[in-house]
């Protein structure tokens, strides 16, 4: 258990043995207050029993009031991890929009170039909605961008490897990435498409 945990924990059981010490308290003076036949007395009970009453009344509202900024806490704490991960997303976009961007130019021009990018950003944003867009390698994610886009594969020994390596995880996909057998390519499907890398 935290330090928090702990201090709340021990807030909420003095708040609790207060208002059972207010509530025995007040059945004490409105049962005195119920007996009694002097004048005098009767006053005083009924003071008693107001003045009790209303530390109930205020143990209470404190209650609800600790409750309610509990639960304020909660929600902003929420809230900031979803910034977070929300500005994660927006640097992966950026970051491999970039990437590809550069390589589409690359290989084509004018309305080709212009179609691809179009392409690339329905992609990207489809992906972005599942909850392993973060998780995969951006170089693996950017090769599997390549092949949907029709681009041509990076040649280089390390991306090679790299690839070869590590499994394709589509967010989108259901599927875990296996072999189909020795010497099989890899298949993984993003719904109706199928990203193939060498086995």
């Amino acid at each position: 258990m935290t330090d928090a945990a702990g201090t709340e924990r021990l807030q909420d059981e003095a708040l609790a043995q207060l208002l059972e010490l207010g509530m025995e308290a007040a059945r004490e003076a409105h049962a005195r207050l119920m007996a009694s036949e002097d004048p005098k007395a009767l006053a005083d009970c009924a003071l008693a029993f107001n003045r009790v009453s209303r530390s109930v009344r205020q143990t209470i509202a404190l209650q609800a009031k600790v409750a309610r900024a509990r639960r304020q806490r909660d929600r902003d704490e929420v809230g900031e991890g979803q910034r977070a991960e929300a500005a994660r997303i927006s640097h992966r976009k950026a970051q491999v929009t970039a990437t590809v961007e550069r390589l589409i130019w690359t290989e084509a021009e004018g309305a080709e170039a212009e179609r691809l990018e179009t392409h690339l950003d329905d992609l990207i944003a489809e992906d972005a909605l599942y909850d392993g867009f973060l998780d995969q390698p951006v170089e693996v994610y950017i090769a599997r961008l390549r092949h949907d886009l029709g681009l041509a594969p990076d040649s280089s020994p390390a991306q090679s490897s790299r690839t070869a390596e590590e499994p394709i995880r589509d967010p989108g996909a259901t599927a875990r990435l296996e072999p189909l057998g020795p010497g099989s390519p890899l298949r993984c499907g993003r719904d109706d498409k199928e990203w193939v890398g060498s086995g």
